[in-house]
Order: structure tokens, then sequence, then C-alpha cells
């Protein structure tokens, strides 16, 4: 059956056409050709006509001339669009006519890395065979047997690697590369968009590094790098190389005819505003496709995510097919070449991948792809999207959504996702916590001089920090140089994908003896080792029996628990400076540095099988203290005097349980009959009221709710006071909670790298209630600045967010699970918003 058909089916099934919330289809592209360049060398193009190639596209003829003219350059095509041939033509040219040449290819992946190894032997191949010339090629990386790195350092053309084997095993022995590093014109990064946050401020770094060496080699690097689609990617791709680049967008390749779809899994209870499960309605759109031959990739967020949608797959169709398989993370490479093989020659029909397969590893011409979950970014998309329609016939393409309040608002703003791509990728190469490491492991690579740059680092700046160096005895300063003199070799203390450098091992012991299954970085080890903590690795569940922040060791048992925990987590925010501020609609917006104190102080457990809380644990750790940057808005006195005056409260009867008359007779003869905030007492006139300071909605029994801590004694006046608290604060939650789901699609970002809370009464905000959002990584990458400048942007996008949700008073999907307390908050959140917001983007 043909996609048209499997189409056609779905738009006469009620059951799915229904959840179709999106539906576009591109009409077919002819390509815009140019001719080979003159100067291309004969052997070349003999090599392109063996492969069936006769012209170029007109964005690989573009990437030729600015190449030529010794220009960094940046490509921003589509998918399956030729970007290898835009660096390896040129490239190759350059290498036949001038073996004084050699080139470095960057991709982020082994496999990525391989898969673009087997395209260039191709091309080397026909070579050989037509004119009998051979430029010598080769991977280095983790899977590379001495032997052969020895031969490759002394003797290639051009060496395929990754960023991690960059910064461990090049740069650090760079001496033994004099051969390949002298010659060295060519750095192709590809697949740039990866390096974003965390990430790319370490591979700038390693980039600034890369540049010293070179150039103490007296070679000057030209840079070509490939990216998906992003915001910003002349502002990117500079920051990321500390140079000028040429971004080229003109995509020149033929389209066929591409479906794109968003689908929206139906409600299953409509006042709780739960929707079936990705998991279920990706399934169900892949069985007719699985049923018709037609093959399919369906990405997932996760590893466990993707073993359980193959296992439900495997158990409907008897168990185990040969046809059906998954790519992930933790394969072997032999496993995944196989994979990827079977997917080529059309042997597996239906794989279950994480983003492993995002990325523009060969794997045929697939026609379907279903992204089950949004996965981050709308890059994402096009790129998993990308995965289907690369031959000449008609393709799909189905985003699943979920309940979040982010994929809520895909769905009914479809165009967001579609028609363009906000997302910026940010990163910060001088982030203190990096920079200084970094800094390091240059300084054991060559010597610093009293005059050097480093990036864009001053001479002034570079001395200050190298001179902390001295002064800790990590490096002395002679004949106006700065030299090494640690014990300890930089590169091993730096993990590229975290800030933090600290680790713990995560250990169980077995046959007698204590086994590591692997490590998890500090930041995150109090949060989800923690004593009691299920850990999920593998497919499999660990309890975590104790914590040791002495030895960094957790000690973790298999578990078969049918429950996950969720951590509680007090944070205080302490304002350190402040960056910039203004005033705007109804609040005042600041930028600023602050410190960020966080302390786990218990967690719950939730039942895998219904989302049920069977537990609410206390727990004391260490706390967690470190530096960064934050965003945050201060409402005006004049909002929260205006909401009181418009009585957003509720006044909804609630059964309090059989012992409230009980425990409220306890809370008043404690408090002395007297008002706790006003003094007022009981004198015959005033009726003396009891007050939760929780509200009740929001614990799991009556017990815990009625419990006297919780209770204190009210005048009606301060009562009425303390009830408008509260629902402004729920308000104010409800905000915050959208704004964090829909922040990472302006940022770029993973949903875990920011965080954000609703301060009521801080100096932070000046006494105003406030939301703060701040960065999780110590020092900040830049997130807080672009939505300090993105402010009414977000406002604006959060208010569209809630008021077209279609709950009554809060859901998940638009300001969180009822509110900060569990008492609704949508209509709060959105008058709060109303007046924040200008009135013609209201309207």
């Amino acid at each position: 059956m043909s996609i048209e058909a499997v189409l056609n089916i779905w738009k006469n099934t009620p059951r799915i056409f229904k959840n179709i919330k999106y539906w576009n289809v591109t009409s077919p592209k002819e390509g815009i050709y140019k001719p080979f360049p003159e100067s291309i060398h004969p052997a070349l193009t003999q090599g392109l006509y063996s492969l069936g190639i006769r012209n170029l596209y007109l964005h690989q003829f573009l990437a030729w001339r600015y190449i030529a003219h010794g220009k960094n350059v940046g490509l921003v095509t589509d998918t399956a669009s030729g970007k290898s041939l835009c660096y390896n033509l040129p490239i190759l040219n350059d290498i036949l006519y001038s073996k004084n040449i050699s080139a470095l290819y960057l991709f982020p992946t082994k496999a990525l890395a391989r898969d673009q190894l087997e395209k260039i032997d191709q091309i080397n191949h026909m070579l050989k065979n037509n004119c009998l010339i051979s430029i010598k090629t080769g991977a280095y990386d983790g899977d590379t047997s001495r032997h052969t790195r020895k031969q490759l350092r002394e003797n290639s053309d051009i060496i395929i690697s990754n960023p991690d084997m960059l910064h461990y095993g090049i740069l650090p022995f760079h001496p033994q590369w004099k051969n390949f590093m002298s010659r060295l014109r060519y750095v192709v990064i590809d697949e740039s968009h990866i390096y974003r946050g965390v990430f790319g401020s370490h591979m700038s770094n390693i980039i600034r590094r890369l540049k010293r060496v070179a150039k103490f080699y007296g070679t000057s690097i030209q840079f070509i790098l490939t990216s998906a689609t992003i915001g910003n990617p002349k502002e990117f791709f500079t920051k990321l190389i500390g140079s000028p680049v040429e971004i080229i967008t003109n995509d020149g390749s033929p389209k066929n005819s591409r479906n794109f779809i968003i689908y929206n899994p139906p409600l299953k209870h409509e006042f709780l505003r739960i929707r079936e499960s990705i998991k279920n309605e990706s399934l169900r759109l892949s069985r007719i496709l699985y049923q018709s031959g037609i093959q399919t990739i369906i990405f997932t967020r996760s590893r466990r995510f993707a073993e359980i949608l193959l296992k439900e797959h495997k158990e409907r169709y008897s168990g185990s097919i040969s046809d059906s398989s998954i790519y992930r993370s933790g394969l072997l490479p032999s496993e995944r070449r196989q994979i990827e093989k079977g997917l080529r020659e059309k042997k597996i029909n239906i794989v279950f991948s994480t983003n492993a397969l995002e990325l523009g590893i060969d794997i045929g011409d697939l026609s379907a792809v279903i992204i089950a979950g949004y996965p981050g970014t709308i890059a994402s998309v096009l790129q998993m999207s990308g995965r289907a329609g690369r031959g000449k016939d008609t393709s799909m393409a189905v985003l699943v959504v979920g309940s979040s309040p982010l994929e809520q608002y895909i769905s009914r703003n479809p165009d967001f996702i579609v028609n363009n791509s906000p997302e910026n990728a940010l990163i910060n190469p001088n982030n203190l916590s990096i920079l200084v490491h970094h800094l390091e492991c240059a300084l054991t690579e060559l010597p610093f001089r009293d005059n050097e740059h480093f990036g864009d680092l001053s001479p002034e700046q570079l001395n200050t920090l190298l001179n902390y160096f001295v002064g800790n005895r990590l490096a002395i300063h002679r004949d106006n140089k700065y030299y090494w003199i640690g014990k300890n070799q930089p590169t091993s203390k730096i993990s590229l994908r975290s800030a933090s450098q600290n680790k713990y091992l995560l250990q169980i012991f077995k046959n007698n003896q204590n086994i590591v299954i692997g490590e998890i970085d500090e930041d995150s080890a109090f949060l989800f080792v923690h004593p009691g903590a299920i850990y999920l690795q593998g497919g499999n569940q660990y309890l975590v029996e104790s914590l040791d922040s002495v030895e960094k060791v957790a000690y973790l048992r298999k578990s078969n628990a049918g429950y996950y925990t969720i951590p509680k987590v007090e944070t205080s925010v302490q304002l350190i400076s402040m960056i910039d501020s203004s005033d705007e609609i109804g609040c005042i917006k600041t930028l600023g540095d602050i410190m960020i104190n966080n302390q786990v102080v218990g967690y719950k457990k939730v039942l895998w099988e219904g989302g049920q809380t069977i537990g609410d644990l206390d727990l004391e750790m260490p706390k967690n203290e470190y530096q960064t940057k934050g965003y945050w808005i201060s409402i005006s006195k004049r909002i929260e005097e205006e909401l009181n005056d418009d009585g957003l409260w509720i006044n909804s009867p609630i059964n309090y349980g059989p012992n409230w008359n009980k425990q409220k007779l306890l809370a008043l003869k404690r408090d002395n009959y007297t008002c706790q905030v006003c003094g007022k007492g009981h004198d015959g006139e005033i009726r003396l009221h009891v007050h939760h300071k929780v509200p009740f909605r929001s614990f799991l029994s009556y017990l815990e709710a009625n419990k006297l801590k919780n209770l204190v004694t009210l005048c009606p006046v301060c009562h009425r006071r303390a009830e408008s608290s509260v629902r402004i604060r729920s308000g104010l939650a409800g905000i915050t909670h959208a704004l964090r789901n829909l922040a990472p699609i302006f940022l770029m970002c993973d949903y875990q790298d920011i965080e954000a809370k609703v301060i009521t009464n801080s100096d932070i905000g000046n006494q105003r209630p406030t939301i703060i959002f701040y960065e999780r990584v110590p020092g900040g990458i830049g997130f807080s600045q672009r939505l300090y400048d993105l402010h009414q942007t977000i406002l604006v996008n959060g208010y569209r967010l809630i008021n077209t949700c279609g709950c009554n008073d809060g859901c998940p999907s638009c300001v969180g699970p009822g509110g900060e307390f569990g008492s609704g908050g949508k209509k709060e959140a959105l008058a709060i918003l109303a007046k924040m917001i200008s009135e013609s983007e209201l309207n």
C-alpha cells in the first residue's frame, strides 16, 4: 500500500482524523543546478560522473565559491540536501592539487563519523579506479586501534573524529600530530546545531585551543559548518569558532511531496483534561504503516520509551519479528551498523529510535516518520521529519503531542513550529566554570605569552586568569610567558556535556564485589540518587541505598519497585548584582546575577501505573549552592490591588473531614481566640475563622491538611486577605508553569536547563510578588538574557496558551495541575497576564 493510500484511510477514519490538528502538504520542487566549476580536478569530475552526479545544487556551488575565496562557511539547508558534498568537493580538490593540505572532520557521534567516512571512501574508490589517485583517510576515535592511530597521525590527509577525541586524544598530544597539524587547512564541523548550551560552550573553547595549536605549527584554519535550521546561524557560528562566517541558506536541492501532520491524542477525561498516551496513539498510527509494508521510524524521547514501544509492537505481532528493531545509544557499533544496513536494504520495516537517528546517518529512502512526543526543539522536529522523503516518492511525518503546556501550545498554534524557527542556539564560551578548565588544558598544550588573546578575551583578562593559576601553584610566570606546572592532566577533569566537573560513581554489589555501572554529575546526584530514590539505567530499576558525599559514591541495588521517585527541593534565591532593569506594563523586568541555594528535603513515591502518590517522605541532603544568572518579573502593586478588588478567589464549600470541628477548636484555643495577624480577639461581634496555611485541596488526606501546624486563627478581614493572596499566588504559579514550559521553544534548550519559581515576598523583587527564571548552569549560558529580551513575546504567548486551553480552572496543559496549591489558577493567571500585555497584543 502506498503512502497516499494510508493517508486516505486516516482521512476516512473518524477516530484518527478528528485528532489531526494540522496537515500540511508541500508540493514537489525542482532543483536549482549549476555546472561543475572550471577549477575542479579532472579526477574528481570523473569520480562524480561514476556516482551519477552531473551537476551541483545551487548551495553546493555557492559553498565552492566561498571556500575558494578563503571564507569560513556555514550551511543551513534542508536534510538530504547534499551538504556533505559542499565540503568534500573543495577539500578533496585542494588535496589533489596540493599534497601539503590536511583536513579534520568533526562529527558529534561516532556512528555519524563512520557513515561519512564511507561516503568519502566511495569517492576515493572512484578516484583510485579511474585515475590511480588515492587520498588517505581514516576515523580517529575510541574504536581505533593503537597501531592504526599511529599510521593516521603520520600519513592521513583527512582525519574523521569527534569533539571528545579532539579534546582528550589529539590536542594534549599535538607534538605527535606535527605532520598533520603543520598541513591543517580545513576543519569541518558537521551538525553544528548540536553544539549549543553547555556542550557548545565547551566546544567553542576546544576550537580556541585547536586554533592556538594550529598557529604554533604555522597554519591558519578555514572552517566549514553545517547545521539544521536555527534562528541565529551567523551569530551562533561566529561565536562558536571565534571568526566571521558566510552563511548559505539557498537550498538548491529538489524536494518531493511531503505531508506534515500534528496529531493531538483524544481526551479520555474531559474535566481533568487527561489525554490518551503518546505511546498508545503512536502505536495506533504505526499499525497500518507496518501492515502496509511502509518503512517507518518512530522517534522517542528516551531509551526506555523506545524499548517499551518495541516490546508492545512485538507482542502485537507474535513475539520476535525480525523486521522490527531499536536504535539507541548503548548498542555496539556492529549492532548499529547492522541496523543501518537493514534499513538501507529494506530488511527492517520499522525502527524505534531515540534522537540517535536524527542526524544524517545514511539509512536509505524511508517513507514515514512518527515523532512520539515533541523532541525539545523545532530544529529536531525538522531533522526528524527530514529522515523521511529522501527519495522521489511522497512521504509523511507525524508529530504526536502530549499533554504538556508546550505540546498543547504547538497543537493549537501549528504555524509557530511550521513557518518559522524562533530558536536561537546560545553558548557562552566565557562561562567561568567552563573557561577556567579549558585554559588549564591550553596551558598544558602550549605556554601563554603575556600579550596573547584567547578567543575574545583581551590580554588583560587572560593574564588575570593565568595569574590565578600562578597564585595556586598550577603555573609559573617566567620570561614573559606562563607555563603549566600542575601535577595532573586537566583534560580528564572536564565533562564536555556538563558545567560541573565533580562526578559521583554509581555502584552495585554483584558477585561479591562493587561494580561501577555509571556516573552522574554532582549537581544531579542529590536530585536523582539520594537515599531511597529509584534510578533508571539501561531499562533497569535501581534503589539507592546510600549516597556517600565524601567518597562521591552512590550505592544501588536492583529493584522491581512499581513506583518512581520525585525529589522535593527547597530553593532560596539571593541577589548578587543587577545587570539591567526596565519598567514594563504592570511590572518591572530585571536581569541579574543571583545565588541559588538548593536543598533536597524529601521525595515522593509515584506509581508507574496511574500516577498516584503512594508516599511522601522527608529527607535532608547537603545544600547545593551556585552562582548563575536570572530574569525575573516583579508584579506591580496596582495589579495586586486590582485583583484583590476583583475578588479573585473561590468560596465553594469544602468538606474538611470528620475531625475538622475538633481541630478547629484546638487551633482557636492554642491561639488564645485571637487573630494571629491583626491581634483582634473574639468580642461577641467578630467571628474568628481558622485558616489552612497550605490550602486543603493540596493534601491527599484530611488528616494531613487539618494538622495543627497547618492551621491559624484569623479574623474575617485577614482571612479574606489571606485567601486572596493564595489565589494570586496560585495565578502566579500558573503563569510560571506555562512560561517555563514555553521557554525552551525560544531558547533551543532542554527543559532541564532552566528553572522557575514564585517568590511572594523577597528582596530580589523589592518585596513584590515575583516570578524568577534562572539557569541551572553555574555562571549562565545566556538563556536569561534571551528571556529578558523576549519579555513581551513570552508573556503574549503564555496568555494565548492558557486562554485557548479548553479546561475550566487549570489543568496540566496550561497552568499545571490546579495551580500552586491544587485550587485552580487559570482565571487568576489570565487576569495577571492581561494586565502586563499591551492592548494591541492582547487583541
